[in-house]
C-alpha cells in the first residue's frame, strides 16, 4: 500500500513522495520512493501492533541508532529507491494478519544543531495499517 509523504530538506533529508510498508515473515520493509540524504537520519524508532477483531493484541517497539553502523537505509533491489528493514529479533508475522506500523525519526537541525524528532504528528504518512499477504512473503 502506498501513502503520500511530504518531502522536505528543512532538516537535510527528503523522505520522498510515497512510502510503502511491506510485511514479510520476519520483518517490515519500509520503502521511501524518491527520498534522499538518509545519512542525515540519526535514529529510527518503530511501533508495530498486531490488530485483530479486539483491536489490541500485541505490540512491539524499538529504536535503531544509525550512527553505530549496524543498521542503515539502503537501496531497494536494482532501483534508486531507499528502504529500511525493521527486523527485531523474534518478529514472527502471520499471513492474513493486519499490522499497524508507526515510525519516528531523529534528524539534526542544520541551523540549531539540535536533534529533532519527527513522527506521525508531523507527517501522518509515518504510520500505516498493512496486511501480510502471500505475495509479499518473499520480499525479504
Amino acid at each position: 500500500k502506498g501513502h503520500t509523504i511530504y518531502s522536505t530538506n528543512m532538516y537535510g533529508v527528503a523522505f520522498g513522495n510515497d512510502i510503502l510498508y511491506s510485511p514479510t515473515a520476519k520483518s517490515i520493509v519500509v520503502t521511501f520512493l524518491g527520498g534522499s540524504s538518509f545519512e542525515n537520519v540519526k535514529e529510527l524508532s518503530y511501533t508495530i501492533g498486531l490488530w485483530d477483531s479486539d483491536q489490541s493484541v500485541s505490540t512491539i517497539s524499538g529504536t535503531y541508532r544509525l550512527d553505530d553502523g549496524t543498521k542503515s537505509f539502503e537501496y531497494f533491489k536494482d532501483s534508486s529507491e531507499w528502504k529500511f528493514i525493521i527486523d527485531p529479533e523474534g518478529m514472527d508475522n502471520q499471513l492474513g494478519q493486519t499490522y499497524n506500523v508507526a515510525l519516528s525519526v531523529v534528524v539534526r537541525d542544520p541551523v540549531t544543531l539540535e536533534d529533532v524528532r519527527l513522527d506521525d504528528r508531523d507527517n501522518p504518512s509515518f504510520s500505516a495499517r498493512v496486511q501480510y499477504v502471500k505475495d509479499e512473503q518473499n520480499s525479504d
